[in-house]
């Protein structure tokens, strides 16, 4: 009995010990994340603006092939080629025997010259605008990442093992560079910001309601000023029509055929309207006698209607916006804008 009093007292130190340790690490570790926070409040990040000076472009390898025949990894390649030197590519592959596959796609003086530089995380996609790092900075020079949920663009649960991998990549960015964190549960993709980095932010009205039924605008809104450091928040109603949810079924397009859509996103405004400096946004236009089927139509009648939202829109400084129509059939005007400069053809301008 005296041996068993004594195991019992033993084993009960022993847990006490254990969970006051537990109680010390989760302390430090909510610590660390509230200091994560109060960092970027009060040196007041945002998230820069693509037509800003930029350090270098992400990109993750492709591991999805869309169309036989046609290859994301050359095309991949050929982004590269266009972009350096202009910017340096920060090159994000799965593991070591892709890389090997990459580095042959390229000329050998970018990765020897530091104009190529590869990471290896793990990730299911590679669309790195949407799900990979959106750096915010401030005025000291520091940086930090904002931190969306995200769920395959709504055809799966946060809960899904292929999400949870894509929506991590950003952390692990983060980790790597020993940078904060701004976190939110919110579902939302990079492709659906749209800055002007003095505090606006473009989004598609459309997009997060389907990604977050449970919130309502006004609530979206919040955490979207709070992530991401904008001050107003322009809501667009739809995008382009053959962008809309895969699930939806086929569109019809040119020759009145139906075309089938794959993991559409269900009207990223990176899209159709873009800012190309503080105060003046790229729209995408189809004039009315451009609206041959369905696609051209419905796009058109969309963009018509965005086009009174940002006309009658301001910025956060309360003035309006200079819109300059950019003509495009299938709605599309999405770019990197890397050279800090967008000279749009004037011959495509509408308005």
């Amino acid at each position: 009995m005296y041996q068993q009093d004594i195991l019992m007292q033993l084993f009960s130190k022993i847990f006490s010990l254990l969970i006051t340790i537990a109680i010390i690490i989760s302390c430090n570790t909510e610590s660390d994340k509230k200091d994560d926070e109060k960092i970027l409040q009060h040196h007041s990040f945002r998230q820069a603006a693509e037509f800003e000076q930029m350090d270098a472009i992400w990109l993750l390898y492709p591991q999805i092939t869309h169309k036989n025949g046609f290859s994301n990894e050359a095309a991949e390649a050929a982004i590269i080629k266009a972009l350096v030197p202009s910017v340096k590519i920060k090159w994000i592959v799965p593991n070591d025997s892709i890389r090997e596959l990459a580095i042959k796609l390229i000329p050998d003086s970018l990765i020897k010259n530091g104009l190529v530089t590869f990471f290896i995380f793990p990730y299911s996609q590679f669309w790195a605008r949407d799900m990979g790092p959106a750096f915010l900075i401030n005025d000291n020079g520091e940086k930090g990442i904002a931190d969306f949920n995200f769920n395959i663009w709504g055809y799966a649960d946060t809960t899904d093992a292929m999400a949870g991998l894509d929506e991590k990549l950003d952390e692990r960015i983060a980790a790597y560079y020993k940078l904060p964190l701004i976190s939110t549960n919110m579902v939302s993709e990079g492709g659906d910001h749209e800055v002007n980095g003095k505090g606006t932010l473009i989004v598609c009205e459309a997009v997060e309601k389907q990604r977050n039924p449970n919130m309502t605008l006004q609530q979206m809104e919040t955490e979207l000023k709070r992530v991401l450091g904008v001050e107003k928040v322009i809501w667009l109603q739809q995008g382009v029509r053959d962008d809309d949810e895969t699930f939806l079924g086929p569109v019809t397009g040119p020759g009145n055929k139906p075309y089938y859509t794959t993991t559409t996103t269900n009207g990223h405004v990176d899209e159709y309207a873009r800012f190309v400096n503080d105060s003046t946004i790229l729209l995408a236009w189809i004039d009315s006698a451009d609206r041959k089927n369905d696609i051209e139509r419905m796009t058109g009648e969309r963009m018509a209607v965005n086009y009174q939202i940002l006309k009658n829109a301001a910025g956060q400084d309360g003035k309006p916006f200079h819109i300059k129509g950019s003509h495009a059939l299938s709605g599309f005007i999405n770019y990197a804008a890397w050279r800090w400069r967008v000279r749009p053809d004037k011959r495509n301008e509408i308005f």
